[in-house]
């Protein structure tokens, strides 16, 4: 089975040849619904689409999905979140300036 996100990528950049090796059920159908509605764009599409969840089988809503979701290079809310180490630096500098020691920096993080 393939990974949940990138499902939702190759929706927005409509790469069909991916979402072939999918295994759709209505469990997908209603995840893919409530992600794909985070994005305000597609609220419109989705009220209309969502008449025809349960009465269609579920490849056929998510081929309807594929169709008539706006094609889009990068899918909003799918950024990975990476830890800054700009952070760290600048308290390993504080740290060094009034010599303190690694519980005392933790300490007085709160206030920096």
């Amino acid at each position: 089975m393939m990974n949940f996100f990138e499902i939702i990528k190759a929706i927005y950049q409509k790469n069909a040849k991916v979402l072939e090796d999918a295994k759709i059920d209505y469990n997908l159908i209603v995840a893919l619904n409530k992600w794909l509605s985070y994005d305000k764009d597609n609220l419109e599409i989705l009220k209309e689409n969502l008449k025809y969840m349960f009465y269609i089988l579920p490849p056929i809503y998510f081929y309807l999905l594929f169709l008539t979701i706006p094609r889009k290079e990068k899918p909003p809310f799918l950024e990975k979140i990476e830890k800054k180490k700009e952070d760290e630096n600048k308290y390993a500098d504080i740290k060094k300036y009034f010599g303190w020691s690694k519980r005392e920096l933790e300490i007085y993080k709160k206030y920096l």
